[in-house]
């Protein structure tokens, strides 16, 4: 028993003598690639498990709820881009004519806050007047949606807080905007996208 046990010390002497076989030194190879590998995938599942918004902005809407199970691409929020609001005015066909793209607005909130603005949408096509708008027409009139894009940094304006717009006619002197229509009261809005 003693001799087995010298041969087998003589043996593990000479295996560190000459060093692993190139067996060995392959499977350990092997072994770590696969462990990297493995690493590699964990590091993907928790990147794609992580919520990032497309947008800088404020949650404004949760649309799913914590445990909810979803499938891939589903919304989770609404993020609302305050910084970029807009509001969103309703004119007659009789007004279009008076404004352009890029025209120079001014948006007066019910509480007196004004914002300058620029148009940035006119529709192509008239609709009816939305509900939620009121104006001293006739509440059937058909009407243009026009957007005027606002600085909004601050925060003044928030989405669906009613507000004025005032045009500023071609070659009319600066700060003096005229009212198209006059007083029609209209909604603010901002930019949203639904977190993924």
């Amino acid at each position: 028993m003693a001799a087995a046990h010298l041969r087998a010390n003589q043996e593990a002497l000479a295996r560190v003598r000459h060093g692993s076989r190139p067996q060995e030194i392959a499977q350990s190879r092997g072994r770590l690639a696969a462990a990297d590998a493995r690493i590699d995938v964990l590091g993907q599942q928790i990147k794609d498990a992580t919520v990032v918004s497309p947008v800088t902005g404020v949650v404004t809407e949760k649309v799913a709820q914590q445990g909810e199970l979803l499938q891939a691409g589903s919304p989770l929020c609404v993020v609302t881009d305050l910084a970029n609001a807009w509001l969103t005015v309703y004119l007659a066909e009789t007004d279009l004519g008076r404004i352009r793209l890029g025209q120079s607005a001014l948006a007066v909130a019910d509480g007196g806050q004004q914002r300058p603005g620029h148009v940035t949408y006119i529709s192509s096509q008239a609709e009816f007047t939305p509900k939620n708008v009121q104006t001293r027409d006739e509440r059937v009139k058909l009407v243009y949606k026009v957007k005027v894009g606002l600085d909004n940094r601050d925060g003044l304006f928030k989405p669906g807080m009613p507000a004025e717009a005032r045009f500023e006619q071609a070659g009319a002197a600066a700060g003096a905007p005229t009212g198209a229509p006059d007083k029609a009261p209209v909604r603010t809005g901002a930019p949203e996208s639904g977190a993924r």
